[in-house]
């Protein structure tokens, strides 16, 4: 039994020994926390942003279709190319981070770009409900300090009578009919151009307004580029 002991006391002052230069090393390179000593490189870590997705779907789906919007059909690298152009005219714009780009769309062609587009130039977009009146798209307009307003045709009228209450409006942007100016917007901005991943991926991605039974009482609910890579 003495004899026993003796061997395994060896074995693990040897194994002990062996592992002491390798935990000596660890500690001189990375002080008193180790585990947390390692720099963040473009190697090693990439923002968490559902902005990644679309992009790579446009070099894995290239040709695939993206998105149908009644008669018409885009792929993804149409999709993307579109996304990139509308998030490098929202820079030109003055749009970056901290800005919220509001939106007043139906589940459209634009609403898909509008959801990638914004966020590519560093913005944060809301989406106003297409069902609120004036009053209230007002209030959601103010309160979020809108930098820039993009809505359909079909709620142009809405919008405008919200936009002649507010003290500093934001620019309107509608989407089709005869005041349409989204299509030059689209195509003011370079679509080879590179997009802009958030700096942090706690930056607010969405910004979206409850609905109560009082209309001052909605409240923002913010999400995040982290928020949406891992609830989805």
């Amino acid at each position: 039994m003495a004899r026993l002991l003796t061997t395994c006391d060896a074995m693990i002052a040897t194994r002990l020994a062996r592992a002491a230069p390798m935990r000596a090393a660890i500690r001189l390179l990375s002080g008193e926390r180790p585990v947390n000593s390692f720099p963040k490189t473009a190697a090693n870590y990439r923002e968490l942003t559902p902005l990644s997705y679309v992009e790579r779907a446009a070099v894995v789906f290239d040709d695939s279709p993206a998105v149908v919007d009644g008669g018409a059909t885009r792929t993804w690298a149409e999709t993307f190319a579109r996304c990139c152009g509308l998030g490098d005219a929202l820079r030109r714009e003055g749009c970056g981070r901290g800005d919220v780009v509001q939106c007043m769309l139906d589940n459209t062609t634009e609403m898909v770009e509008a959801q990638q587009g914004v966020a590519m130039s560093g913005a944060t977009l809301g989406s106003v409900n297409t069902r609120l009146d004036a009053a209230t798209v007002a209030y959601v307009l103010e309160h979020s300090d809108a930098r820039l307003f993009i809505a359909d045709e079909r709620y142009e009228a809405t919008c405008r009578e919200a936009l002649a209450t507010l003290e500093n409006p934001p620019p309107l942007v509608v989407v089709g009919g005869r005041a349409d100016g989204y299509e030059a917007l689209v195509e003011s901005g370079d679509a080879a151009a590179p997009w802009t991943p958030p700096e942090d991926e706690w930056d607010a991605l969405a910004l979206n307004y409850t609905s109560g039974t009082v209309w001052k009482s909605n409240l923002p609910v913010s999400y995040t580029h982290l928020t949406l890579p891992t609830k989805a």
